[in-house]
């Protein structure tokens, strides 16, 4: 729940769920502003989010980004 005060989010007051079909901007400042130790990636190929919350993970998500990389590297020297 979020308190919102008329800043487009739902009523004038009170704790409040924000929702796709209310205005994502107070929603999006808010969750912006929540300290958190941990970041999330989108994964568009199997559209889930993944948690980067450990070494492990970092390292899986970086491995994951080096292959995509050697993939187009050697997508240029085919067609170059």
């Amino acid at each position: 729940m979020v308190w919102v005060n008329g800043d487009g989010c739902g009523e004038d007051s009170g704790p409040i769920a924000c929702t796709k079909l209310s205005s994502p901007f107070p929603c999006r400042s808010y969750a912006a502003h929540i300290k958190r130790p941990f970041l999330v990636k989108y994964e568009p190929y199997t559209h889930s989010v993944e948690l980067l919350d450990s070494p492990q993970t970092i390292s899986h998500s970086l491995e994951s980004v080096r292959d995509e990389l050697h993939s187009l590297i050697n997508a240029l020297n085919v067609i170059s």
